[in-house]
């Protein structure tokens, strides 16, 4: 499917013709279903007639109008934050609709993500309350030391995802100075943002799809490989490498890069992924990688491993002894507790409902959806 909906020609063709023929299109998954919208302005740009079509035709006139609205709602909101000196950065779905998609129909979105400067954030939080966006579950300003973003929402239900950080995995004061020191300018009519350069887009799509999920992030390929295709003689590798092992999220990269080589023949060089693979990966970063790219739902060790990695990624720069009596603070934050006095009894209880769900003697199979 992925194919059909990104390459040109015969290639294209033939894979719609194989992706059909194994398809029930009135059952499909939520993943791939949104990619319709994407396959259809592909197959119509190959001329490929077919009755499918124009079920997908409407798939792709429905995503266009929900993502019209929130352009308009977005481009109100990086106005606003203009007049009061805040400078802002669109991510992900809408950043690839406007600069490489080129198209608001192409690319569903849930929500749109704006990014600003993490000493600006608190500024930010209080100009969203005035224009009456809506956070809906406690105070948004306590999680400034933990996360790298919270969704606010309006009164019509739209939502837009603030970032501080622009990855999960990098919430330290320095993490994202060089994303905002090579950004590039996007203009929305009367308004002016900015977005990730292509490097940088490609280094952020790849590590925030490469990820295990109940359901597939099939949208990261085809983000990626748009990206590589449109830019590819603007990537620097050099760069990607860099980004990678300062963040300590070299294996994600490589395999990430390696995979869409692989399945979407694109043309990664040689050179740059053995560069990267001469690159030390510590144990920690293959046991956080291991982690996070698989299914914790009968582990007994579930995601508490994943907590203490992003508790010590935060506090990197502190010292050791810092971050161990910080700790119990974190683990509060983390399971939502009135009192740091409950910390140890909410651990106990947590590890004897863990232990009683891999053995098979609890009824409950849901675990719960990590914070981050």
């Amino acid at each position: 499917m992925l194919k059909a909906a990104l390459h040109q020609g015969n290639v294209a063709i033939d894979a719609w013709q194989k992706w059909k023929s194994k398809t029930d299109i009135e059952h499909l998954d939520n993943a791939s279903y949104s990619l319709l919208p994407m396959l259809y302005k592909n197959l119509k740009k190959n001329g490929v007639p077919d009755p499918w079509i124009s079920g997908m035709r409407s798939v792709y006139k429905r995503t266009w109008c929900h993502n019209q609205l929130l352009y308009h709602k977005m481009v109100k909101m990086v106005s606003a934050f203009a007049e009061s000196g805040i400078d802002t950065m669109i991510l992900k779905g809408m950043s690839l609709s406007l600069v490489y998609y080129q198209d608001l129909g192409v690319r569903p979105m849930g929500d749109f993500d704006l990014f600003v400067q993490s000493n600006r954030v608190s500024e930010a939080m209080e100009l969203l309350k005035k224009l009456g966006w809506i956070y809906r579950t406690g105070d948004p300003k306590s999680h400034l030391p933990y996360r790298h973003s919270i969704s606010y929402s309006d009164q019509s239900d739209n939502i837009v995802d603030i970032h501080w950080h622009a990855l999960y995995q990098c919430c330290s004061a320095e993490s994202d100075d060089d994303f905002w020191q090579m950004a590039e300018k996007v203009n929305l009519g009367d308004a002016t943002t900015l977005t990730l350069n292509p490097t940088d887009m490609l280094f952020h799509l790849c590590i925030h799809g490469l990820l295990w999920s109940p359901e597939p992030l099939i949208h990261w390929f085809a983000d990626a490989f748009t990206v590589f295709q449109m830019k590819k003689s603007e990537i620097s590798w050099d760069r990607l490498v860099a980004h990678a092992t300062k963040r300590k999220l070299t294996k994600t990269l490589l395999n990430a890069l390696t995979y869409l080589g692989q399945a979407l023949d694109a043309p990664i060089p040689p050179t740059f992924l053995n560069k990267l693979s001469e690159v030390q990966i510590t144990k920690t970063e293959q046991f956080e990688y291991s982690l996070r790219t698989q299914s914790r739902k009968e582990k007994l060790i579930g995601g508490f491993p994943l907590y203490m990695i992003h508790y010590f990624r935060l506090m990197s720069i502190r010292p050791f002894w810092s971050n161990i009596s910080g700790l119990p603070k974190y683990l509060q934050y983390v399971f939502k507790l009135e009192r740091l006095s409950q910390v140890p009894a909410e651990l106990l209880i947590r590890c004897l409902r863990r232990i009683a769900r891999v053995l098979g003697l609890s009824k409950s199979q849901t675990s719960k959806k990590l914070f981050f």
